[in-house]
């Protein structure tokens, strides 16, 4: 597990996403993946075009991937996706192990883009004792295994966790599934398991 602590992304891509929308919480949309009327490749393009000024600072789209921020993490991985960006796997995986809301969206993010790695990192996580009481947590990693082949059928069992734990497993499922199932075939696989 990583010990570095995150960096504190800067206002900036907020500032971005205004001036080409003109919406002060346009980021909400990826949240939930609902999108506006113009439609979802409409509005990916808006998050395309963040990507390509992130391009220009590599050091903030990592600040933003690891930012205890919710918001910004969710925005650094959106673009990754637009773009399919191998080059942050740290950071992807330090936010997951630190734990974030999104942590379903960067279980995504990390399968989708680096399969080969999401394996072997996800296994470290189902192996790691503390990790595995977070049920956000181990759903999602649980299911990009699955979904990745790797294992055949959930070993989540609900039957000792609490009415509030067996709550945030489904739905980090539920999550999980609407955003693999969004992004999926938009990524092409740049690497097999």
């Amino acid at each position: 597990m990583s010990t570095q602590q995150p960096l504190n992304a800067d206002d900036r891509v907020f500032d971005w996403l205004f001036a080409a929308t003109a919406e002060t919480s346009y980021y909400l949309r990826l949240l939930n993946l609902m999108w506006s009327d113009a439609g979802a490749e409409h509005d990916l393009a808006i998050f395309q075009g963040i990507a390509e000024r992130l391009n220009a600072d590599i050091a903030y789209w990592s600040s933003l991937i690891r930012d205890v921020n919710w918001r910004c993490s969710l925005i650094g991985c959106v673009c990754l996706l637009t773009i399919q960006r191998q080059d942050f796997f740290d950071d992807l995986c330090f936010r997951f192990e630190m734990g974030s809301m999104i942590a379903p969206q960067l279980a995504v993010t990390i399968g989708l883009l680096h399969p080969a790695e999401a394996v072997v990192f996800f296994e470290k996580i189902l192996a790691t004792p503390s990790l595995l009481t977070n049920p956000t947590l181990r759903v999602s990693a649980e299911r990009v295994l699955i979904y990745l082949g790797t294992r055949q059928a959930s070993e989540v069992t609900l039957q000792d966790w609490s009415i509030h734990e067996k709550d945030h497993a489904l739905l980090a499922d539920q999550v999980f599934q609407q955003h693999w199932d969004f992004w999926q075939p938009r990524v092409r696989h740049l690497s097999k398991v």
